[in-house]
């Protein structure tokens, strides 16, 4: 009796769907890049503690930034191949947010009213705070790409995960 129940328990569980919510914190370890301009070690994405926070994307360099030097975060948020926002900041510069049409073609800024997406450069670590409302009005999930480059000498960029990949998908918002 008790083998029956037990392999009627069993099948009932394999028959559940294997379905998770994805995670609300995703590290990306990057190796070294040779001749990168501005080499990125790893990229941390962190959910929205609830609505109306700000969610995270913590970029951790290998070695200073200088001036020249600049990180560009891609934000996706509907699943597909191109970015919806852009988000580029340059060391000791303006920072600028755009809606992105496709990987390489911008659209308008973004709405300064939403709050933008805010960049802290230091030395060896930046990190972009934004509230996920501001990629779009039904965001649940957000996946990154990041890529560094300089404007000045050393040509040679950084994508992390990859070239035009993205990361895993994270929630907006903590459950």
């Amino acid at each position: 009796m008790v083998v029956t129940s037990f392999g009627l328990v069993l099948s009932s569980v394999m028959l559940l769907p294997a379905y998770a919510d994805p995670p609300t914190r995703r590290v990306v370890h990057d190796g070294p890049t040779p001749g990168a301009a501005v080499d990125i070690a790893r990229i941390v994405l962190r959910s929205a503690p609830a609505e109306g926070r700000k969610a995270r994307v913590r970029i951790v360099l290998r070695k200073p930034a200088a001036a020249g030097d600049t990180l560009n975060v891609y934000f996706d948020t509907d699943g597909d191949h191109a970015p919806e926002v852009r988000y580029k900041a340059p060391a000791s510069a303006e920072f600028t947010s755009w809606r992105m049409r496709s990987w390489r073609k911008r659209g308008r800024t973004l709405d300064t009213r939403c709050g933008r997406v805010r960049m802290e450069l230091g030395e060896r670590i930046a990190v972009a705070t934004f509230d996920p409302r501001c990629l779009t009005d039904e965001v649940t999930k957000i996946r990154v790409s990041v890529r560094s480059h300089s404007q000045i000498g050393r040509p040679c960029p950084d994508w992390v995960p990859g070239k035009r990949r993205w990361t895993g998908r994270v929630l907006a918002y903590r459950p």
